[in-house]
């Protein structure tokens, strides 16, 4: 009961503050669509090693970046291993790059997000890529985020019943938060409810366990 009385409190929240943004020229979804690639981006961390004859560059991997650089915040930043990486990124480098490294061979990959902490060890072929940039369900919340919907993302469990309880408090919850959006412009515009559009609150569920995301 307590989380879902957070959860339909943190949707009404968000709704209400989109509900008065939307009197903006740019809505705020927008806005952050048009301004996502100033975020701090994901970087790939290539590792490899020089006295190998290992290249800082995968010519393959990077014309796959370089083809869908339009639709990704994710760099690629080539680290040669066989240097003293303290005095090239500073202190605590060395041991925590070849940390990660450990006894795989190179090129090796190491993706870190905005926050510096490792989600993906591992090879990186090329026609991974694509699913890296854009997977399904990335496609699916930029349509609906294209049509004008303000897109929450349900994270789901490994189990079946909480998952189904979970969609159904945020259904409940997407159709009370967008009557609190049409009393607050109703309020502030002093015009019937009826009168104005609805907001669109949609969905994507996400399970963890899904490869191709």
């Amino acid at each position: 009961m307590k989380n879902k009385k957070i959860l339909i409190l943190i949707l009404i929240a968000c709704v209400a503050g989109v509900g008065v943004l939307l009197a903006c020229k740019t809505p705020v979804y927008k806005y952050a669509i048009l301004n996502w690639r100033e975020q701090e981006p994901y970087q790939i961390l290539r590792l490899y090693d020089s006295t190998k004859g290992q290249s800082e560059n995968d010519a393959a991997i990077q014309k796959a970046f370089e083809e869908k650089a339009n639709f990704t915040n994710i760099g690629i930043l080539p680290i040669d291993v066989s240097q003293d990486l303290d005095t090239i990124y500073g202190e605590g480098a060395d041991n925590f790059i070849k940390g990660q490294l450990g006894d795989n061979t190179t090129p090796y990959y190491v993706m870190v997000n905005p926050k510096k902490a490792i989600v993906y060890k591992g090879n990186l072929k090329p026609d991974q890529v694509e699913p890296l940039i854009m997977s399904p369900k990335r496609k699916e919340l930029a349509e609906k985020l294209s049509v004008g919907n303000v897109c929450l993302i349900l994270v789901e469990s490994k189990d079946a019943e909480k998952n189904k309880k979970a969609e159904e408090i945020l259904k409940k919850s997407i159709v009370s938060s967008t009557d609190v959006d049409l009393e607050i412009r109703s309020q502030e515009n002093q015009v019937p409810k009826s009168d104005l559009n609805p907001l669109k609150i949609t969905y994507v569920t996400v399970s963890p366990i899904d490869q191709k995301e």
